[in-house]
C-alpha cells in the first residue's frame, strides 16, 4: 500500500516546483519588458531633444523643428517651444513663430523670457508688415499686347489712308509741257538752220551772174522765210511749255510749280 501511494507523494512536490517556477519566470519577463518599454521611452524623449539642439545648431530647420515637435510631445517643456518658435522665425515662417512664441509666453517662465517672447513677437510682426509693403509696392506683370501688324484695319482707316495726299511733283514731269517745250526747241532750231542757210544763199547770190541772181535770191528769200516763221513757232511753243510748267499749281497729282499774280508783281512757287 505504501508502494502504490509513493508515485502520487512524489508527483505533487515536482507539479508545485513546477509553478512556482513558471511565475517567477513570467515575472521576471514582465519586469524586463516594463523597464525595457520605460528605458525606450526615456531615451526616445533624450533623443528627440538631441537631435532637435544638433540640427539647430547646424541650422537645419525642418529637421529642427520637426524635433522640438516631437520632444515636447514626449515631454511639455517650454524651452522645447522656445526651440521650436526660434527654428521657424530662422526658417522664414513667422506666422507660425508668432504662435509659437503665445504659447511659449503662456508657460511658467520667468519675467525675462516673457520680454524675450514680447522682444520676438514684435520683430516677426514687423517682418510681416515689411514684405507686406514689399508685394504691394512691386508691379503685376502685364500680358504682352499683340503687335500692331497684327490687328486688322477698319474701314475707317483704310479710308484715310487711300485719301492721303501723294506728295508734289516736280514741273518736269508734266508730259503736255515737255512736248511744248521740245517741240519749241526743234522748232528754233529749225528755224535758225534756215536763217542761216538764206544768209549763205543771200551771199552767194551776190556774187553770181546776173542770169542766175533772180533763182538764188528767190530761193534765199524763201529759205529766210521759212526760218523766220519757224524759229518764231519754234518760240511761241517755247513759251507755251514755259508757261504750262508756270501755271499748273502745286497740287498733289499736278508739277510742283505755279506763278501767282501779286500787286506788287508775280510769285513763283513750287518745286523744281
Amino acid at each position: 500500500m505504501n508502494k502504490g501511494c509513493f508515485p502520487r507523494h512524489r508527483h505533487r512536490p515536482f507539479s508545485a516546483c513546477s509553478l512556482l517556477a513558471l511565475g517567477v519566470a513570467l515575472a521576471i519577463s514582465s519586469a524586463a519588458r516594463a523597464a525595457h518599454a520605460q528605458s525606450a521611452s526615456d531615451s526616445g524623449g533624450q533623443s528627440h531633444e538631441k537631435r532637435a539642439q544638433v540640427a539647430y545648431a547646424l541650422q537645419d530647420w525642418p529637421s529642427a523643428i520637426r524635433e522640438f515637435e516631437a520632444a515636447f510631445q514626449d515631454e511639455q517643456k517650454p524651452d522645447f517651444l522656445w526651440g521650436l518658435a526660434q527654428a521657424q522665425r530662422l526658417s522664414g515662417d513667422c506666422k507660425a513663430a508668432i504662435n509659437t512664441y503665445k504659447s511659449y509666453r503662456r508657460s511658467e517662465i520667468s519675467a525675462e523670457q516673457s520680454a524675450a517672447a514680447d522682444s520676438r513677437i514684435q520683430h516677426c510682426e514687423e517682418d510681416l508688415q515689411q514684405k507686406a509693403t514689399q508685394a504691394a509696392a512691386t508691379p503685376k506683370p502685364q500680358l504682352a499686347s499683340p503687335p500692331p501688324s497684327a490687328a486688322v484695319p477698319s474701314t475707317g482707316s483704310t479710308k484715310t489712308l487711300a485719301e492721303r495726299p501723294e506728295p508734289p511733283r516736280p514741273f518736269y514731269a508734266d508730259a503736255f509741257g515737255d512736248v511744248l517745250l521740245l517741240t519749241g526747241v526743234a522748232a528754233a532750231g529749225a528755224g535758225t538752220y534756215f536763217l542761216l542757210a538764206a544768209n549763205s544763199a543771200m551771199q552767194n547770190a551776190r556774187n553770181a551772174s546776173y542770169t542766175s541772181y533772180d533763182s538764188d535770191t528767190r530761193h534765199a528769200s524763201r529759205e529766210q522765210l521759212v526760218g523766220v516763221t519757224t524759229l518764231a513757232g519754234g518760240g511761241l511753243f517755247v513759251a507755251c511749255g514755259v508757261l504750262r510748267f508756270l501755271t499748273l499749281g502745286d497740287s498733289s497729282s499736278g508739277p510742283g510749280t505755279a506763278l501767282t499774280l501779286t500787286p506788287l508783281g508775280f510769285d513763283l512757287r513750287g518745286r523744281f
